[in-house]
């Protein structure tokens, strides 16, 4: 007799059971083990422990009725090893357990042996629920009620009173009743042992996904540290560099080189930065860039033969580090690109204090809003797209959007926005963050 749930093996008689999924991208929760005797090795201890009951009251005679009495003590066990058989392989063999259980319990009941009877019977009843299908389980408790029924009916029409009625009852609902019902307990133990283990492996793979996650956005907050803290400079340096080259003063070629090796030495120095932090292991960067750099940005344009007017409106309201290094970004942003695919156009940079803020402007006086309907006043150019000029100012092989996407989550962060596009004066980069006020509220 069994007191644990048990894994079942597909066949005829039953299904298996819910087992949890684990997907190949995660990794899968360690199911908590099945008791022993939920296994294959618990049966054949059950069956050696039914051996050992069937054969001590076989030789003894307890429990062998008086028909059963002429018949040699060997043969009740010999009837019955068919069906302990059985209840070592249910596990692996339904259905041929199911069969041999019955088999047995049927001889021995016939022999008389009332007790290799009783212990066969409570395993065909329990082996039927704990294993068998919903439908098996179903008319496996219909028929221990029948049968029980049957034993009162026919115990009080052979003359019985009201004792051996109850007697008949109580017997019917140790052999038949009580398999039945510890075997459905056990099985909702087993369905909530396997939901546990989903839940368990669920949570794993919702670890592992929320992991992947993480190290996205790292990856995705590092591209946006090495495109605002390097691309800028880059992107200046090759603008100097055909400066340099177009230049026929050695002085004008001398200076511009020498702002191509300070924007150098500092990319370098940016880019030290960043490495610094992953060999660190993973701590922020400090955000780069400040409003008091405004002017030498200004002056690294100019260095390399552009119009950039600088203009500050003083005094400027205070900004936390983050949303300061943020509006410097937005300038460096929009002067790059300005420059980048309308050189031949004056950029103006505006600087100033609004309510709750501060707004930050770059325009490209005079750069053509390119497309029907996108130069008028007050349209705002889609992010995603290369936001840097109109269609008709944009090279082929132009930019891809990701300084205006990177630039719009940085300011998102510090709770301010950006707009970007083509307005009446030209194409316009808008910046705004909000105070230090302003954003601990």
């Amino acid at each position: 007799m069994d007191a644990s749930p048990a894994q079942p093996a597909p066949s005829a008689w039953g299904t298996p059971a819910p087992r949890a999924s684990v997907t190949a991208s995660a990794p899968a929760a360690v199911p908590a083990p099945a008791p022993w005797w939920s296994t294959t090795r618990g049966d054949l201890f059950l069956a050696g422990t039914d051996a050992l009951l069937v054969a001590s009251t076989a030789l003894t005679g307890v429990g062998v009725l008086s028909w059963g009495q002429a018949h040699s003590p060997w043969l009740p066990m010999a009837l019955a090893l068919p069906g302990l058989l059985g209840v070592s392989l249910r596990h692996r063999h339904l259905t041929w357990a199911v069969a041999l259980i019955g088999a047995s319990t049927v001889a021995t009941a016939v022999l008389g042996h009332s007790v290799a009877a009783f212990v066969l019977l409570f395993e065909f009843f329990f082996t039927l629920t704990l294993l068998g299908s919903e439908r098996v389980r179903a008319a496996t408790r219909v028929l221990a009620c029948a049968l029980t029924a049957a034993f009162v009916v026919g115990t009080v029409a052979s003359g019985g009173g009201l004792g051996q009625a109850l007697t008949a009852a109580l017997g019917g609902a140790l052999c038949l009743g009580l398999p039945v019902a510890w075997a459905s307990d056990l099985r909702v133990s087993d369905r909530l042992r396997a939901v546990e283990a989903r839940r368990a492996d669920e949570a794993a793979s919702s670890a592992a996904a929320h992991t992947e996650l993480a190290l996205v956005r790292e990856r995705t907050r590092m591209a946006g540290e090495l495109h605002d803290s390097v691309s800028g400079h880059l992107s200046a340096i090759a603008l100097q560099s055909q400066a340099a080259l177009n230049a026929s003063d050695p002085a004008v070629r001398d200076a511009v080189l020498g702002q191509i090796r300070s924007a150098s030495v500092e990319a370098l120095a940016h880019m030290r930065s960043l490495i610094d932090v992953l060999h660190a292991g993973g701590q922020q960067a400090e955000p780069l860039g400040t409003l008091a750099d405004l002017p030498a940005l200004a002056e690294r344009a100019r260095a390399a033969g552009h119009q950039v007017t600088l203009r500050v409106s003083e005094p400027l309201p205070g900004l936390s580090r983050a949303a300061e290094a943020a509006a410097f970004r937005a300038a460096s942003e929009g002067v790059t690109n300005a420059l980048k695919h309308a050189p031949r156009r004056a950029v103006e940079l505006v600087v100033g204090p609004v309510p709750g803020g501060l707004e930050l402007r770059v325009a490209n006086r005079g750069a053509p809003g390119g497309g029907p309907g996108v130069g008028a006043p007050g349209h705002q150019h889609p992010l995603p797209d290369d936001a840097g000029s109109g269609a008709a100012a944009t090279p082929p092989g132009g930019g891809n959007g990701l300084g205006l996407r990177q630039l719009a989550a940085r300011l998102d962060s510090v709770g301010g926005t950006l707009r970007a596009g083509p307005e009446a004066e030209g194409w316009v980069l808008s910046a705004r963050v909000p105070t230090l006020e302003e954003e601990a509220t």
